[in-house]
């Protein structure tokens, strides 16, 4: 009886290990749902725990246009809108991802929400005792 049953054991165990293993073939990988042109919907800072500052309403409407575009090859570039501010710089550098950490230029970002029409990016930072906490929304372009 262990003749049969080790084969059968063997083949449901294979069976298993590569029908849970695979993704969906139709599903995009979160790398090739942030590959893509973005555009910024929404911008919160908060200081130190306190209430949520909206600095979206208080960039210029050239600041609003700008694209951050990723390359499924792991760049990405910064490109100033059609309306351009009269400072406007293009940037460009390498991105990765890391289920939900997103290093850009080497800043790391957390990834708090991607679909294939929006990005959430949360940054955190420290300055001596203060505490920033910037999240950006972005739509699909």
């Amino acid at each position: 009886m262990s003749r049969t049953f080790l084969p059968a054991l063997f083949f449901l165990l294979v069976f298993f290990c590569t029908t849970s293993c695979q993704q969906d073939e139709g599903a995009p990988d979160q790398k090739q749902l942030l590959a893509k042109t973005w555009l910024v919907a929404s911008q919160v800072v908060q200081r130190n725990d306190g209430p949520k500052e909206d600095v979206y309403a208080q960039l210029e409407d050239c600041q609003k246009d700008d694209e951050l575009i990723f390359f499924e090859n792991g760049t990405y570039e910064l490109n100033p809108g059609k309306d351009e501010c009269q400072i406007s710089v293009m940037e460009e550098g390498t991105w990765e991802l890391y289920d939900k950490q997103l290093f850009i230029a080497e800043q790391e970002y957390e990834v708090q929400q991607l679909s294939s029409t929006v990005l959430v990016l949360g940054f955190k930072a420290s300055k001596g005792d203060d505490k920033i906490v910037t999240t950006t929304t972005y739509k699909a372009k």
